[in-house]
């Protein structure tokens, strides 16, 4: 017999975002080094770096991430596909707690990417992911 709900211990307290660092942090850090990523495109870049191969498990993760204030989405884009995402400040602190830097884009930046260069950023994924794709690229 199982046990009721209330009764099965939790492995956090709820409320709580744990960061997983084989699959947060890769994820998260795709987002910072993009500047403005889709959704669509996000997606394949995990699967293309071995970090997330299960969709449910990728939207799962990426919405801890949007709901903790880590990533936030573009509004107001269109004609992108998807949902195009972006790192906040709290994002790039928290790459920043885990040895992940960039002298570009760091936590001491005053503004981050205007979404002016939304759809540049977004050209320049694909190109990636089509070198990547055909083994130009290390993923």
């Amino acid at each position: 017999m199982l046990p009721s709900p209330d009764k099965v211990p939790m492995r956090y307290a709820q409320g709580n975002l744990v960061i997983n660092a084989e699959r947060d942090v890769p994820l998260l850090r795709q987002v910072r080094n993009s500047k403005f990523v889709s959704h669509h495109q996000l997606f394949e870049f995990m699967k293309i770096g071995g970090f997330d191969h299960s969709r449910n498990s990728f939207n799962w993760r990426l919405k801890r991430l949007l709901d903790s204030g880590h990533i936030g989405i573009c509004q107001g884009v269109y004609g992108a596909g998807s949902a195009v995402y972006r790192v906040t400040k709290d994002g790039i602190m928290l790459l920043e707690h885990h040895g992940q830097f960039t002298a570009v884009l760091h936590s001491k930046t005053e503004h981050l990417p205007h979404v002016s260069q939304v759809f540049h950023a977004l050209e320049l994924n694909a190109v990636q992911l089509a070198l990547a794709r055909a083994n130009v690229l290390a993923g």
